[in-house]
């Protein structure tokens, strides 16, 4: 809202019914801004009327200084080159005093004390450190006058705290806040998201629950849509902070002078696009709200629904024939009266370097086709002009990890020129951008495209179950997935396996890309993946063209392939095969996408190894050869190997991995071995007490440092992961058919992957039956007109014992009948 010199001059108090009562705004924050006198700005001077005209409605009136927004006080008051003054620590400080004076007894009356502070030119740490430095000062000075008014204290980094794209180090807040609360009481703190937060669901969610752990308290204190960057940011502010209960307030009620861009109501059918210009004022919902304002009214009315969708374009505005609308001026970026289509394109002059740019949103491991018309006004020198799409694979990547797709316009005629590319897993800070590094020449850019590509293979993420995938033996959805909720799971059990026909081009390059892990060692196949298809509909099985992706490791791992189809293709297809009957096969995220000739990788043809293992022994503590690993003790391996070739260097490796394929104990040996020699090879270490899940391999490798295999590797496999997860507790448990000596229990089966194996029935603390395989139980033996607690206890093979359930009955005294039911499950909520 409009404070004491605050730039926009509508009177904020006319508004006050429409705020509190149409609206139903149970908070405003109104913006001060010292600084302005030097301008002559005097609207809206009467702090104190604006204070009693809201906060004697019970509305919450928080006062703010908008003077050091990207900046802190320094120890001496400033005179800017614009002539204005900025105050010093010790000034600000009394600014709030007198006001900490005059509203210290009002509860409704918040202090916000600098809006947005920091960087100001500093590090992130240095402005931590400062902000920190300067809200200590001005706290301590407001509590010394008595005043106990809650405070609010806007994060770093102009209020958005970096994003929390590099966690906790980017927050001023989550790193000083504790100080804070624990010195002071009645500490708010305000996250302001706007672009920075844009597809930042996770990292706000992350951000708020990290809080939530350090015991802050959190409001957003600034939010608004302008384009697509901030209608993200505020949509995954909705899906945050609503769930949780935390507090929001929007940016801002609107300027008389459509000096906001983060509009309530549609410019098309009013003046400004503020709050006030509603077409309904009776409290029914107005018709004339944007998407913000949508979302803020049924937010406040109580009808806000979750998620909060945005429906976001990918692209907005790319033939510019509304100027540079959705378009940030970078540099030099003007609108072009010379156009391909329409009547405006975007225009970078000659006599600089500069350009523009729009924030987009990519899914990761998606293909898109990104187009535009460009020219130039000469042969550019000293640099190109282009037009491109850039992202980082995650938020933290630097600068030079950022993946560019560009195009470069070199002709002085329209021409237009195009890209498909396809994301990775990660695809972060995205943005169109339009760049002109020549001096010497006009840049022209006009209707630029971005549009997603529809996948060849439909669902690779498997959320959809097993549509579009056929199962040819043993194969079914799995609820574990490397993103998402679902995989394709190929049991252990036998060999088993599926596929989905696809359509792909001849003579056209493809990448193929997916995730996979297996439950073990490859002892008896393999677990494969790839893509396969005929010369012709009339190829024999031996015809086939394939291109295999084998995945041998207990985690999640990422493999791909890239490949050129022949003149003709037929029964074209997606693959998924175990041979391995001994373990599970888990493939997720698969992905083919068509590429251009020069991505394709070509491997030069596998060479035979040179070195033969002609035997391997691995022995236990006592001497004794075993076949998988023991637990615990000392093992060793007896390596036999003969070299055939010329002197070639190998190490010798006996190596442990985790269940996560972590190395976690290597004992090796290393020569040169001369053609047609044979040496045997002994290394060992001691194992840990449980091998569950670990596997032992003998490797030989050209050096440490490369590990370059030189044969295949042999494996002695650990024993089968013990079972630690315990079944769920029993449910609806109820005692019925109740006499004066007996009665029967019942209740809902409990469940656990590899199953539950019976029951445990007590009464009090004796135990009636420890294998009950039904789930009904007859007591008897009961003493008439006695209440007794029984209580019943899931089970399995494993060991593991479910919470319990309980419920206390009470038998009759002779006649008659009662019943009684119990649940041992209970829910809480904290708020």
């Amino acid at each position: 809202m409009n404070g004491p010199r605050w730039p926009w001059l509508r009177d904020t108090i006319q508004d006050a019914d429409l705020i509190t009562n149409v609206w139903k705004f149970n908070t405003v924050r109104v913006n001060m801004f010292p600084k302005m006198e030097n301008w002559n700005i005097a609207g809206n001077m009467d702090l104190d009327a604006i204070v009693a005209t809201f906060t004697s409605r019970h509305v919450v009136t928080m006062i703010e200084d908008h003077d050091f927004t990207g900046s802190y006080p320094a120890a001496a008051g400033i005179t800017n080159s614009d002539g204005s003054y900025s105050m010093s620590l010790a000034e600000i400080s009394a600014y709030w005093v007198d006001l900490a004076n005059k509203y210290k007894d009002n509860p409704y009356v918040w202090f916000n004390l600098m809006n947005e502070p920091g960087l100001g030119g500093l590090s992130v740490d240095a402005s931590s450190a400062r902000w920190k430095e300067v809200h200590d000062a001005i706290i301590t000075a407001i509590r010394s006058t008595g005043a106990q008014n809650i405070i609010v204290l806007d994060g770093h980094n102009f209020g958005q705290e970096g994003g929390f794209k590099n966690q906790s180090n980017d927050s001023a807040i989550l790193t000083n806040g504790p100080y804070f609360t624990g010195k002071y009481s009645n500490i708010v703190f305000s996250l302001h998201m706007y672009d920075t937060w844009m597809d930042g669901l996770k990292r706000l969610n992350a951000y708020l629950d990290t809080a939530a752990e350090k015991g802050l308290a959190v409001i957003v204190g600034e939010y608004g849509a302008s384009n697509n960057a901030t209608t993200s940011a505020t949509a995954a502010m909705f899906n945050a902070t609503v769930p949780r209960g935390v507090g929001r307030i929007v940016w801002s009620w609107g300027s008389e002078d459509g000096g906001s861009d983060f509009d309530l109501t549609k410019k098309e059918t009013t003046t400004q696009g503020a709050g006030w210009e509603i077409d309904h004022t009776d409290g029914s919902k107005p018709t004339n709200l944007t998407w913000m304002g949508n979302v803020v009214w049924d937010d406040t009315h109580d009808g806000l629904t979750l998620p909060v969708t945005t429906d976001i374009p990918l692209l907005v505005n790319g033939n510019f024939e509304a100027g540079l609308d959705n378009w940030l001026n970078w540099s030099g970026a003007l609108v072009g009266t010379d156009s391909h289509g329409g009547t405006k394109s975007f225009h970078v002059a000659s006599g600089a370097a500069g350009g523009g740019g729009q924030f987009i949103i990519l899914k990761p491991n998606t293909t898109y086709k990104f187009s535009a018309w460009g020219k130039v006004s000469g042969t550019p020198e000293g640099g190109n002009a282009a037009v491109g799409v850039q992202y980082r694979p995650t938020e933290t990547s630097p600068d030079e990890d950022q993946i560019k797709h560009i195009l470069e316009f070199t002709g002085t005629d329209w021409t237009q020129k195009e890209v498909t590319f396809t994301t990775g897993d990660g695809a972060a800070s995205a943005n169109v951008f339009i760049w002109k590094a020549a001096t010497n020449v006009d840049l022209f850019v006009d209707d630029i495209s971005l549009a997603e590509v529809p996948p060849i293979v439909s669902n690779g993420g498997f959320e959809g179950g097993m549509d579009g995938w056929m199962n040819w033996s043993n194969a079914a959805a799995a609820p574990e997935g490397h993103t998402g909720l679902q995989s394709f799971k190929v049991a252990a059990g036998g060999a088993g396996g599926g596929g989905q026909y696809v359509t792909v081009k001849p003579n056209t390059s493809y990448k193929l890309t997916m995730w996979g892990k297996v439950s073990g060692a490859l002892v008896d196949g393999s677990a494969d993946a790839g893509f396969q298809y005929r010369p012709t509909e009339t190829s024999p099985d031996e015809d086939q063209i394939k291109y295999f992706l084998t995945f041998d490791s207990t985690s999640w791992t990422k493999k791909e392939v890239t490949f050129t189809t022949g003149a003709s293709v037929a029964g074209a297809n997606v693959f998924i095969w175990k041979s391995a009957a001994s373990v599970d096969l888990l493939i997720d995220d698969v992905q083919l996408a068509e590429i251009s000739p020069d991505e394709v990788v070509t491997d030069p043809e596998p060479q035979p190894y040179e070195f033969v293992v002609d035997a391997v022994h691995f022995k236990g503590a006592n001497g004794g050869e075993v076949t998988e690993l023991p637990a615990g003790g000392l093992l060793t391996a007896d390596v036999s190997v003969t070299r055939q070739g010329a002197n070639q260097p190998v190490t010798v490796a006996v190596v442990l991995y985790d269940p996560n394929g972590e190395v976690v104990s290597l004992s090796f040996a290393s020569k040169t071995m001369k053609d047609g020699e044979s040496d045997t090879f002994t290394g060992g270490f001691t194992l840990p007490a449980n091998t569950a899940g670990y596997t032992a391999k003998v490797e030989l490798w050209n050096n440490l440092q490369e590990k370059s295999p030189l044969a295949e590797a042999i494996v002695l496999p650990g024993a089968a992961p013990i079972d630690t997860v315990a079944p769920s507790a029993p449910t609806g448990l109820a005692a019925s058919a109740i006499g004066s000596t007996t009665l029967t229990l019942s209740w809902n089966a409990a469940s656990q992957a590899d199953g539950v194996t019976g029951y445990i029935v007590k009464q009090g603390n004796v135990v009636l039956a420890d294998n009950v395989t039904a789930t009904t139980f007859d007591v008897s033996g009961l003493a008439y007109n006695t209440s007794y607690t029984f209580t019943v206890i899931a089970k399995d093979a494993a060991g593991n014992n479910s919470e319990p359930a309980s419920i206390t009955a009470k038998t009759t005294k002779g006649n008659g009948n009662s019943n009684g039911n119990g649940n041992g499950n209970g829910n809480g909520k904290n708020k």
